[in-house]
Protein backbone atom coordinates (compact mmCIF):
# COMPACT_ATOMS: atom_id res chain seq x y z
CA UNK A 1 0.00 0.00 0.00
CA UNK A 2 0.97 3.65 -0.73
CA UNK A 3 -0.12 6.80 0.85
CA UNK A 4 1.43 10.52 0.03
CA UNK A 5 1.90 13.49 2.16
CA UNK A 6 1.61 17.07 -0.14
CA UNK A 7 2.74 20.39 1.50
CA UNK A 8 0.96 23.14 0.20
CA UNK A 9 2.38 26.54 -0.83
CA UNK A 10 0.74 29.57 -2.88
CA UNK A 11 2.36 28.80 -6.08
CA UNK A 12 4.26 25.44 -5.54
CA UNK A 13 3.76 22.26 -3.65
CA UNK A 14 5.91 19.43 -1.99
CA UNK A 15 5.07 15.75 -1.97
CA UNK A 16 6.56 12.48 -1.15
CA UNK A 17 4.84 8.87 -1.26
CA UNK A 18 5.29 5.96 2.12
CA UNK A 19 5.04 2.61 0.13
CA UNK A 20 4.77 0.23 2.33
CA UNK A 21 4.95 -2.59 0.34
CA UNK A 22 8.92 -1.99 -0.45
CA UNK A 23 9.79 0.31 2.85
CA UNK A 24 10.78 3.05 1.30
CA UNK A 25 10.36 6.84 1.39
CA UNK A 26 9.63 8.53 -2.28
CA UNK A 27 10.66 12.20 -2.54
CA UNK A 28 9.02 13.92 -5.37
CA UNK A 29 12.21 15.65 -7.34
CA UNK A 30 11.34 19.29 -6.99
CA UNK A 31 8.74 21.41 -5.43
CA UNK A 32 5.96 21.03 -7.66
CA UNK A 33 3.29 23.39 -9.45
CA UNK A 34 -0.62 21.97 -8.98
CA UNK A 35 -0.63 20.26 -12.47
CA UNK A 36 2.61 18.73 -11.81
CA UNK A 37 1.74 17.18 -8.26
CA UNK A 38 -1.64 15.87 -9.71
CA UNK A 39 0.56 13.58 -12.66
CA UNK A 40 3.33 12.88 -10.25
CA UNK A 41 0.98 11.29 -7.65
CA UNK A 42 -1.24 9.64 -10.58
CA UNK A 43 2.57 7.61 -11.40
CA UNK A 44 2.90 6.62 -7.66
CA UNK A 45 -0.94 5.63 -7.32
CA UNK A 46 -1.43 5.72 -3.56
CA UNK A 47 -4.34 4.56 -1.55
CA UNK A 48 -4.61 8.60 0.04
CA UNK A 49 -3.14 11.59 0.61
CA UNK A 50 -3.12 13.66 3.37
CA UNK A 51 -2.44 17.71 2.77
CA UNK A 52 -1.38 20.16 4.52
CA UNK A 53 -4.28 22.31 3.57
CA UNK A 54 -8.08 22.99 4.86
CA UNK A 55 -10.45 21.36 2.73
CA UNK A 56 -12.60 24.28 2.66
CA UNK A 57 -13.68 27.32 4.39
CA UNK A 58 -15.12 27.74 7.45
CA UNK A 59 -19.10 27.56 7.32
CA UNK A 60 -20.06 29.64 10.69
CA UNK A 61 -20.53 26.21 12.91
CA UNK A 62 -17.82 27.75 15.44
CA UNK A 63 -19.40 31.16 15.40
CA UNK A 64 -23.19 29.86 16.12
CA UNK A 65 -21.83 28.14 19.00
CA UNK A 66 -20.29 30.95 20.38
CA UNK A 67 -23.14 33.07 20.00
CA UNK A 68 -25.60 30.47 21.77
CA UNK A 69 -23.13 30.19 24.73
CA UNK A 70 -22.44 34.13 24.76
CA UNK A 71 -18.73 33.75 24.02
CA UNK A 72 -18.36 36.82 22.60
CA UNK A 73 -14.93 37.20 23.16
CA UNK A 74 -13.38 34.83 21.02
CA UNK A 75 -11.97 34.57 18.09
CA UNK A 76 -14.72 32.80 15.75
CA UNK A 77 -13.26 33.46 12.20
CA UNK A 78 -11.96 29.49 11.77
CA UNK A 79 -13.10 26.17 11.90
CA UNK A 80 -14.35 24.11 15.07
CA UNK A 81 -11.39 21.61 13.83
CA UNK A 82 -8.85 24.73 14.75
CA UNK A 83 -10.52 25.41 17.85
CA UNK A 84 -9.82 22.09 18.90
CA UNK A 85 -6.84 22.05 18.54
CA UNK A 86 -6.14 25.91 20.29
CA UNK A 87 -5.35 27.40 16.41
CA UNK A 88 -5.72 31.24 16.10
CA UNK A 89 -4.74 34.14 14.36
CA UNK A 90 -4.11 34.15 10.81
CA UNK A 91 -4.02 30.39 11.19
CA UNK A 92 -7.59 29.62 11.26
CA UNK A 93 -9.08 29.00 8.12
CA UNK A 94 -12.00 32.12 7.11
CA UNK A 95 -15.15 31.74 6.43
CA UNK A 96 -14.37 33.34 2.88
CA UNK A 97 -10.73 33.63 1.57
CA UNK A 98 -9.05 36.92 0.59
CA UNK A 99 -7.49 37.12 -2.83
CA UNK A 100 -4.24 38.56 -0.74
CA UNK A 101 -2.29 38.15 2.18
CA UNK A 102 -1.37 35.73 5.36
CA UNK A 103 -4.31 33.21 4.38
CA UNK A 104 -4.11 33.06 0.50
CA UNK A 105 -2.12 30.24 0.40
CA UNK A 106 -5.59 28.09 1.50
CA UNK A 107 -6.96 29.18 -2.23
CA UNK A 108 -4.14 27.14 -3.33
CA UNK A 109 -5.02 24.42 -1.64
CA UNK A 110 -8.49 24.59 -1.96
CA UNK A 111 -7.67 24.27 -5.91
CA UNK A 112 -5.34 21.10 -5.15
CA UNK A 113 -8.22 19.32 -3.62
CA UNK A 114 -10.46 19.99 -6.23
CA UNK A 115 -7.49 18.84 -9.02
CA UNK A 116 -6.34 15.66 -7.12
CA UNK A 117 -10.52 14.88 -7.06
CA UNK A 118 -10.87 15.05 -10.53
CA UNK A 119 -7.22 13.71 -11.70
CA UNK A 120 -7.21 10.81 -9.43
CA UNK A 121 -10.85 9.88 -8.59
CA UNK A 122 -10.68 10.37 -5.10
CA UNK A 123 -13.25 11.88 -3.21
CA UNK A 124 -12.67 14.41 -0.16
CA UNK A 125 -12.40 13.19 3.62
CA UNK A 126 -14.02 15.45 5.79
CA UNK A 127 -13.60 13.73 9.18
CA UNK A 128 -16.09 10.57 8.87
CA UNK A 129 -13.38 8.12 7.48
CA UNK A 130 -15.28 8.03 3.99
CA UNK A 131 -12.78 9.38 1.51
CA UNK A 132 -8.80 9.30 0.52
CA UNK A 133 -8.11 13.00 0.21
CA UNK A 134 -7.64 14.01 4.05
CA UNK A 135 -6.29 17.47 5.78
CA UNK A 136 -3.57 17.23 8.42
CA UNK A 137 -1.80 20.23 9.95
CA UNK A 138 2.17 19.32 10.18
CA UNK A 139 3.17 21.37 13.13
CA UNK A 140 0.64 19.92 14.83
CA UNK A 141 0.74 16.35 14.15
CA UNK A 142 4.61 17.01 15.09
CA UNK A 143 3.14 17.95 18.90
CA UNK A 144 0.55 15.29 18.80
CA UNK A 145 3.82 12.35 19.10
CA UNK A 146 4.94 14.32 21.66
CA UNK A 147 2.14 14.07 23.85
CA UNK A 148 -1.22 15.95 24.50
CA UNK A 149 -4.09 16.47 26.78
CA UNK A 150 -7.65 17.06 26.67
CA UNK A 151 -10.84 19.06 27.47
CA UNK A 152 -14.54 18.36 26.80
CA UNK A 153 -15.86 20.91 25.64
CA UNK A 154 -19.81 20.98 25.82
CA UNK A 155 -21.53 20.81 22.32
CA UNK A 156 -18.28 20.26 20.43
CA UNK A 157 -16.35 17.36 21.76
CA UNK A 158 -12.52 17.57 23.08
CA UNK A 159 -10.34 19.80 22.73
CA UNK A 160 -6.43 18.80 22.42
CA UNK A 161 -3.37 20.71 24.03
CA UNK A 162 -0.89 18.86 22.10
CA UNK A 163 2.67 18.74 22.91
CA UNK A 164 1.46 20.51 26.87
CA UNK A 165 5.19 20.58 27.45
CA UNK A 166 6.30 22.56 24.95
CA UNK A 167 9.05 20.77 23.68
CA UNK A 168 8.58 21.27 20.02
CA UNK A 169 11.10 24.83 18.39
CA UNK A 170 10.01 26.61 15.77
CA UNK A 171 10.04 24.89 12.80
CA UNK A 172 12.15 27.96 11.27
CA UNK A 173 15.16 27.17 13.79
CA UNK A 174 17.65 25.29 13.43
CA UNK A 175 16.92 23.25 16.77
CA UNK A 176 12.99 23.08 15.60
CA UNK A 177 14.09 21.16 12.26
CA UNK A 178 16.24 19.57 13.81
CA UNK A 179 13.31 18.06 16.30
CA UNK A 180 11.10 17.41 13.73
CA UNK A 181 13.47 15.25 11.43
CA UNK A 182 14.29 13.07 14.37
CA UNK A 183 10.52 12.33 14.92
CA UNK A 184 10.15 11.43 10.87
CA UNK A 185 13.56 9.17 11.65
CA UNK A 186 11.83 7.91 14.85
CA UNK A 187 8.41 7.02 12.90
CA UNK A 188 9.60 5.55 9.86
CA UNK A 189 11.78 3.25 11.72
CA UNK A 190 8.88 2.37 13.50
CA UNK A 191 7.48 1.28 9.97
CA UNK A 192 10.71 -0.16 8.70
CA UNK A 193 11.54 2.59 6.71
CA UNK A 194 15.08 3.19 6.55
CA UNK A 195 16.27 7.22 5.96
CA UNK A 196 18.37 7.32 3.37
CA UNK A 197 21.12 10.25 2.93
CA UNK A 198 19.00 12.19 0.10
CA UNK A 199 15.82 12.17 2.26
CA UNK A 200 17.64 13.94 4.61
CA UNK A 201 19.66 16.00 2.30
CA UNK A 202 16.19 17.09 1.12
CA UNK A 203 14.91 17.64 4.55
CA UNK A 204 18.05 20.09 5.74
CA UNK A 205 17.16 21.75 2.14
CA UNK A 206 13.62 23.12 3.08
CA UNK A 207 11.19 22.32 5.81
CA UNK A 208 8.49 22.16 3.24
CA UNK A 209 9.78 18.45 2.53
CA UNK A 210 10.09 17.50 6.12
CA UNK A 211 6.56 19.15 6.81
CA UNK A 212 5.35 17.11 3.46
CA UNK A 213 6.95 13.40 5.01
CA UNK A 214 4.95 14.02 8.13
CA UNK A 215 1.33 14.46 5.60
CA UNK A 216 2.85 10.91 4.20
CA UNK A 217 2.99 9.45 8.11
CA UNK A 218 -0.25 10.69 8.84
CA UNK A 219 -2.06 8.88 6.14
CA UNK A 220 -0.02 5.73 6.39
CA UNK A 221 -0.74 5.76 10.21
CA UNK A 222 -4.60 6.21 9.58
CA UNK A 223 -4.17 2.74 7.80
CA UNK A 224 -1.69 1.12 10.52
CA UNK A 225 -2.57 2.73 13.62
CA UNK A 226 -6.42 3.32 13.20
CA UNK A 227 -7.29 3.39 16.90
CA UNK A 228 -4.45 5.90 17.71
CA UNK A 229 -5.65 8.35 14.36
CA UNK A 230 -8.59 11.03 15.25
CA UNK A 231 -10.01 13.92 12.63
CA UNK A 232 -10.09 16.29 15.02
CA UNK A 233 -13.51 18.63 14.21
CA UNK A 234 -16.47 18.78 12.49
CA UNK A 235 -17.49 16.25 9.19
CA UNK A 236 -20.17 19.34 7.78
CA UNK A 237 -16.50 21.51 7.57
CA UNK A 238 -13.44 19.33 7.45
CA UNK A 239 -11.89 17.75 9.57
CA UNK A 240 -8.06 17.76 10.53
CA UNK A 241 -6.48 14.21 11.07
CA UNK A 242 -3.96 13.56 13.68
CA UNK A 243 -2.28 10.38 14.90
CA UNK A 244 -2.11 10.54 19.35
CA UNK A 245 0.31 7.31 20.34
CA UNK A 246 0.02 5.52 22.90
CA UNK A 247 3.53 5.98 23.87
CA UNK A 248 4.73 9.51 22.74
CA UNK A 249 7.96 10.07 21.11
CA UNK A 250 11.26 10.71 23.10
CA UNK A 251 13.41 13.13 21.69
CA UNK A 252 16.88 12.84 22.60
CA UNK A 253 19.50 15.69 23.44
CA UNK A 254 16.33 18.36 22.64
CA UNK A 255 16.17 21.19 24.86
CA UNK A 256 12.26 22.11 25.20
CA UNK A 257 11.07 25.06 23.84
CA UNK A 258 9.57 26.12 27.35
CA UNK A 259 9.91 24.71 30.69
CA UNK A 260 8.77 24.99 33.75
CA UNK A 261 10.99 25.59 36.28
CA UNK A 262 9.65 25.02 40.16
CA UNK A 263 13.00 24.34 41.87
CA UNK A 264 13.72 26.46 44.25
CA UNK A 265 15.99 29.47 43.98
CA UNK A 266 15.86 31.17 47.40
CA UNK A 267 19.73 31.44 48.03
CA UNK A 268 21.07 34.81 46.43
CA UNK A 269 24.45 36.00 46.59
CA UNK A 270 25.56 38.11 49.37
CA UNK A 271 23.63 42.17 48.75
CA UNK A 272 27.39 43.63 47.93
CA UNK A 273 27.84 41.35 45.54
CA UNK A 274 23.87 41.40 43.82
CA UNK A 275 23.75 42.47 40.07
CA UNK A 276 20.82 42.73 38.23
CA UNK A 277 20.24 40.76 35.34
CA UNK A 278 16.48 41.54 34.47
CA UNK A 279 13.94 43.70 33.52
CA UNK A 280 10.41 42.68 34.87
CA UNK A 281 7.15 44.16 33.19
CA UNK A 282 4.44 43.82 35.56
CA UNK A 283 1.36 42.76 33.32
CA UNK A 284 -1.94 44.75 34.39
CA UNK A 285 -5.26 43.98 33.83
CA UNK A 286 -5.95 45.40 30.51
CA UNK A 287 -3.60 44.79 28.11
CA UNK A 288 -2.68 44.58 24.30
CA UNK A 289 -5.67 44.80 22.67
CA UNK A 290 -7.75 44.24 25.89
CA UNK A 291 -6.04 41.01 26.71
CA UNK A 292 -6.03 40.02 30.45
CA UNK A 293 -2.52 39.05 32.11
CA UNK A 294 -3.09 34.86 31.02
CA UNK A 295 -4.37 36.06 27.49
CA UNK A 296 -1.03 38.19 26.95
CA UNK A 297 1.35 35.21 28.26
CA UNK A 298 -0.64 32.89 26.00
CA UNK A 299 -0.12 34.95 23.18
CA UNK A 300 3.56 35.20 23.28
CA UNK A 301 4.05 31.44 24.02
CA UNK A 302 1.84 30.82 20.84
CA UNK A 303 3.55 33.31 18.86
CA UNK A 304 6.93 31.06 20.01
CA UNK A 305 5.59 28.25 18.01
CA UNK A 306 4.81 30.41 14.36
CA UNK A 307 7.07 31.75 12.11
CA UNK A 308 7.93 34.87 12.12
CA UNK A 309 9.84 37.45 14.72
CA UNK A 310 8.47 37.01 17.66
CA UNK A 311 7.53 40.61 19.26
CA UNK A 312 6.40 41.55 22.76
CA UNK A 313 4.50 44.52 23.68
CA UNK A 314 5.84 47.01 26.77
CA UNK A 315 3.20 49.20 27.83
CA UNK A 316 5.17 51.72 29.27
CA UNK A 317 5.07 55.50 28.41
CA UNK A 318 9.22 55.88 29.52
CA UNK A 319 10.99 52.71 28.94
CA UNK A 320 13.95 54.12 29.98
CA UNK A 321 17.11 52.08 29.74
CA UNK A 322 15.65 49.11 28.57
CA UNK A 323 17.41 49.43 25.75
CA UNK A 324 20.96 49.25 26.93
CA UNK A 325 20.02 46.67 29.63
CA UNK A 326 18.10 43.99 27.44
CA UNK A 327 20.27 44.58 24.13
CA UNK A 328 23.81 45.82 24.96
CA UNK A 329 24.00 43.97 28.50
CA UNK A 330 22.33 41.53 27.70
CA UNK A 331 19.76 41.05 30.56
CA UNK A 332 16.76 38.62 30.95
CA UNK A 333 12.90 40.74 30.20
CA UNK A 334 10.51 38.57 32.05
CA UNK A 335 6.76 38.97 32.45
CA UNK A 336 5.21 38.65 36.14
CA UNK A 337 1.60 38.74 37.16
CA UNK A 338 -0.34 38.15 40.85
CA UNK A 339 3.43 38.44 42.16
CA UNK A 340 4.66 35.43 39.96
CA UNK A 341 6.96 35.63 36.97
CA UNK A 342 5.48 33.89 34.46
CA UNK A 343 7.70 33.88 30.99
CA UNK A 344 11.32 35.13 30.47
CA UNK A 345 13.66 35.36 27.48
CA UNK A 346 16.81 37.14 25.89
CA UNK A 347 15.76 40.03 23.58
CA UNK A 348 17.05 40.70 20.00
CA UNK A 349 16.05 43.84 19.66
CA UNK A 350 14.08 47.30 21.08
CA UNK A 351 11.90 49.36 19.35
CA UNK A 352 10.36 52.31 20.47
CA UNK A 353 8.12 55.23 18.76
CA UNK A 354 8.61 58.48 19.68
CA UNK A 355 6.14 60.20 21.91
CA UNK A 356 5.07 62.41 19.76
CA UNK A 357 3.03 59.39 17.54
CA UNK A 358 0.58 57.62 18.00
CA UNK A 359 1.32 53.67 19.45
CA UNK A 360 1.72 51.21 16.86
CA UNK A 361 1.11 47.91 15.91
CA UNK A 362 3.53 45.08 16.07
CA UNK A 363 6.41 45.50 13.41
CA UNK A 364 6.49 43.33 10.34
CA UNK A 365 7.20 39.68 10.51
CA UNK A 366 5.30 39.23 13.20
CA UNK A 367 2.67 36.36 13.72
CA UNK A 368 -0.67 37.70 14.01
CA UNK A 369 -1.75 36.67 17.43
CA UNK A 370 -1.97 39.78 19.48
CA UNK A 371 -5.70 40.88 18.52
CA UNK A 372 -9.41 40.46 20.61
CA UNK A 373 -12.21 41.00 19.26
CA UNK A 374 -10.86 42.01 15.89
CA UNK A 375 -8.70 44.75 17.50
CA UNK A 376 -4.94 44.54 17.35
CA UNK A 377 -2.51 45.70 19.74
CA UNK A 378 -0.91 49.12 19.72
CA UNK A 379 2.25 49.71 21.40
CA UNK A 380 4.73 52.22 21.87
CA UNK A 381 7.51 50.08 23.16
CA UNK A 382 7.82 46.54 20.95
CA UNK A 383 10.80 43.72 21.87
CA UNK A 384 11.51 40.96 19.73
CA UNK A 385 11.99 37.96 21.71
CA UNK A 386 14.49 35.29 21.18
CA UNK A 387 12.46 31.89 20.73
CA UNK A 388 15.26 29.33 21.40
CA UNK A 389 15.76 31.05 25.45
CA UNK A 390 11.89 31.70 25.88
CA UNK A 391 11.04 30.12 28.75
CA UNK A 392 7.29 29.03 30.83
CA UNK A 393 8.18 29.60 33.86
CA UNK A 394 6.24 30.19 37.55
CA UNK A 395 8.88 31.77 39.54
CA UNK A 396 7.35 32.64 43.41
CA UNK A 397 8.24 35.40 45.26
CA UNK A 398 11.26 33.32 47.08
CA UNK A 399 12.47 33.06 43.80
CA UNK A 400 13.75 36.12 41.91
CA UNK A 401 14.33 39.64 44.21
CA UNK A 402 13.36 43.40 43.02
CA UNK A 403 14.85 46.65 43.92
CA UNK A 404 12.78 47.74 46.56
CA UNK A 405 13.19 50.67 49.29
CA UNK A 406 16.91 50.64 48.90
CA UNK A 407 17.47 47.41 48.59
CA UNK A 408 16.85 44.04 47.28
CA UNK A 409 13.82 42.03 48.27
CA UNK A 410 12.01 38.99 47.44
CA UNK A 411 9.20 39.69 45.41
CA UNK A 412 7.18 43.01 43.96
CA UNK A 413 7.26 45.65 46.81
CA UNK A 414 4.64 48.76 46.67
CA UNK A 415 4.13 51.60 44.58
CA UNK A 416 6.77 49.92 41.78
CA UNK A 417 6.31 50.91 38.45
CA UNK A 418 5.09 48.29 35.79
CA UNK A 419 8.58 47.99 34.82
CA UNK A 420 11.42 47.28 37.49
CA UNK A 421 15.03 46.12 37.40
CA UNK A 422 15.39 42.58 38.91
CA UNK A 423 17.48 39.04 40.04
CA UNK A 424 16.19 36.43 38.32
CA UNK A 425 18.09 32.36 38.21
CA UNK A 426 20.27 31.95 35.43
Amino acid sequence: MKFGGIDVGQSVHFACVIDLAERRLLMAPAELNTHAVVDWMKQKCPDSIAIDSPTGPNTGILRAWAAARSKFGMQTDRRVAEFMLYISGVYGTPSALPSNGTRAWMGAGFGLYRALQQGLGMSVDLGDGGGQLLETHPTYAFKACLGHQSLSEVGLGERFNCDPERILRPKRKTLGSNQRQQLLALALEELEIPVTPEHRRQWQQRIDWVDATICALIAAWRNYFPKQIRAVGDSREGSIWLRFPEQVFLLSNALPVTKINRKSQSAFADPGDIRPNACILRLGVCGPAGMNQEDTINCALLAAQEEGQLWFPIGVARPGQIVERLETDNWWFCAAWAGTIRLRSRVVRVATIPTEFPPSPPPNGCPNVWTKDGSLATSSCWIQLDGDTLEDVAWEVHQFQTWQHGAWRNGFGQGQTALVRGVVPE
